[in-house]
């Protein structure tokens, strides 16, 4: 595959054959590479897998200009050899984990600006999106709680319209010359629900743990993160939290379609049975 990489970026002029390249292989499976060729080529390239290229291709050239500030540097989208790769510029970068969040003003007030940055994609008239997904699997979920999931839908349709990024997690997110910057936008707009982006952002940070979650909400510790957003958007904090279970329906949705790991799955579900039974308790 490495060979297939330079052939690739040599045909299409990204490299030529005097440079040195250095490889850097960013997830297990190989299928995202970083790719050096000092002193100023640096290339972030995926490689079709389970992944929709072509679409995240088109999702980035769509908003290239309501996110320029957080999104990764589009390149190429080339088709070679019977493998799809998207190519982006690749950056140094900066990791943060929940600590790091909860310490930093700074770093707060990133996620903060993120969040309120994408409420210019909000309508509230709702507009026809097939690819919206929709309360239209059960994960062996008993019917109380499908029931109470389709409520939250039509609830949350009431609020209006806006496209979400769809895996808002932390391993996305990353700060780069002292900016936030946001990856994979394949499943940009697969969600229109809002907050949706919010919730799992808060949910990756607390490790799916609904109890978790649910004792900082009760507090004011992400406060200077949400509430600026909840109220552009006139949705008190605890409307907010009333939809959590469906925010993770819709995630376990995505993450099922994606192929995403039995693990993953079943944690999602876990988290969503948790939410669900956390706030029925509530008086």
């Amino acid at each position: 595959m490495l060979n297939k990489i330079s052939n690739m970026l040599f045909e299409y002029d990204y490299i030529n054959s005097k440079d040195k390249i250095y490889f850097s292989s960013r997830l297990v499976d190989n299928w995202s590479m970083l790719v050096f060729a000092p002193p100023k080529k640096f290339y972030h390239i995926k490689i079709n897998t389970h992944k929709d290229l072509k679409t995240e291709c088109k999702n980035l050239k769509k908003i290239q200009n309501k996110y320029s500030e957080y999104i990764p540097q589009f390149i190429d989208y080339i088709e070679y050899e019977g493998y799809e790769f998207l190519i982006c510029q690749a950056y140094q970068h900066e990791a943060f984990n929940k600590a790091q969040i909860e310490a930093s003003t700074d770093l707060q007030d990133k996620l903060k600006y993120y969040f309120i940055s994408s409420i210019a994609d909000w309508s509230l008239q709702r507009k026809h999106d097939e690819s919206t997904l929709q309360i239209e699997k059960s994960f062996g979920l008993e019917d109380e709680v499908a029931v109470h999931l389709a409520k939250l839908y039509s609830q949350a349709m009431s609020w209006g319209y806006q496209p979400q990024h769809g895996d808002f997690v932390l391993n996305n997110i990353a700060i780069t010359r002292g900016h936030l910057i946001v990856f994979d936008w394949e499943d940009y707009a697969r969600v229109n629900i809002v907050g949706f982006d919010l919730a799992i952002f808060l949910y990756s940070i607390h490790q799916f743990n609904s109890a978790t979650l649910f004792e900082a909400l009760a507090t004011e510790k992400l406060d200077r993160i949400i509430m600026s957003y909840l109220t552009a958007l006139n949705i008190s904090k605890q409307s907010f939290m009333q939809l959590l279970p469906l925010y993770l329906y819709l995630f376990l949705v995505l993450k099922e379609k994606q192929g995403y790991s039995k693990e993953s799955v079943l944690r999602t579900k876990e988290s969503l049975l948790a939410s669900y039974a956390m706030l029925k308790a509530m008086p």
